[in-house]
């Protein structure tokens, strides 16, 4: 029974434990033909930690520009510019760690849960892992941004698989930016070393 929960739960690694069963019973955008885990991996493999970095300093970017105002673009659930190659490439999303929750998500379905206060507080991955409260404690001061390893769902995914979430600061203002690189083996270290070697 927790299984299937966890795969309810596992939309963008970013479903609360509390989801309903009605929500979750709702087409999940990308999650319509399911692939093995190592199919999965084989096609992140396409990609480096490099371009998730890129995108999401992207996204930095176009906010300290826009502001709150540029929201409407991450919630579109079929953006190109914030979730290229979906669902084998990571949206973006904006949080805001001082009030521990999302205020961005790219499925309408799920916005309103996400964006309420205190959501980061309930998310836990398959492992039992407060994965973005974790993040979020990480963030504090640490300007070039910083990984956690997650072991959770993807859209597409039959199991849980292992991905590293990168969370990026918006200079001067409250948001995060944070990103997903799954990968089998989430070497944290290496991958905070090149926050640092791509400054």
């Amino acid at each position: 029974m927790r299984l299937a929960s966890w795969l309810f739960w596992g939309l963008l690694t970013f479903i609360p434990a509390w989801a309903g069963a009605e929500e979750a019973k709702k087409p999940i955008m990308g999650d319509q033909e399911r692939v093995s885990t190592a199919e999965m991996y084989a096609h992140w493999a396409n990609h480096t930690p490099q371009e998730v970095i890129a995108h999401a300093r992207k996204a930095v970017a176009f906010l300290q520009k826009n502001g709150a105002a540029g929201f409407p673009e991450f919630n579109d659930p079929n953006s190109d510019k914030w979730w290229p190659g979906r669902p084998f490439f990571s949206p973006v999303m904006v949080m805001r760690c001082d009030e521990l929750r999302n205020v961005t998500h790219p499925i309408p379905e799920f916005y309103q849960q996400i964006t309420q206060k205190g959501i980061i507080k309930k998310f836990i991955d398959t492992r039992g892992e407060h994965t973005f409260f974790y993040l979020c404690a990480k963030l504090k001061g640490r300007p070039q941004g910083t990984w956690v390893k997650q072991l959770h769902f993807w859209p597409g995914t039959k199991e849980a698989v292992w991905m590293a979430v990168l969370g990026l600061p918006v200079p001067d203002s409250p948001y995060q930016v944070h990103v997903f690189y799954i990968t089998p083996n989430p070497d944290i270290e290496a991958l905070d070393q090149l926050l640092l070697k791509n400054n």
